[in-house]
């Protein structure tokens, strides 16, 4: 469908989840799903939720290192999916200018409508 644009969030570190479950994860990010958009975040324990007394919990460092990983792997499928738009179909698009760019002031940041927050 033209203009639609697909979003999620996915957690990294459940309780219990495999290094061959992460895996899974990343070739469904990079292979499969072809999102626009995903936002990332690591399991944390939250009071009172059954995850919590779960067994098998992943420790903060192999959290951090999925939640990099997992990134990168979708800055890749972004970055091509906007090389695809700009250079393939040379599609134009309107951009809502957010403000100067944090490091380099004669650029500006902005977003169009399928990063919306």
């Amino acid at each position: 469908l033209p203009n639609m644009h697909i979003r999620t969030s996915l957690m990294v570190g459940f309780p219990g989840e495999t290094e061959e479950d992460f895996e899974e994860l990343r070739t469904f990010v990079r292979e499969e799903a072809d999102l626009d958009h995903v936002g990332v975040f690591q399991y944390s324990d939250e009071p009172m939720a059954d995850s919590s007394r779960l067994d098998d919990h992943v420790d903060d460092t192999t959290k951090q290192k999925r939640y990099e990983l997992l990134m990168q792997d979708q800055l890749a499928v972004v970055e091509r999916r906007n090389r695809e738009r700009t250079q393939v179909r040379q599609e134009v698009v309107d951009v809502v200018v957010e403000g100067v760019h944090p490091t380099d002031p004669s650029l500006v940041v902005g977003r169009y409508f399928g990063q919306c927050p």
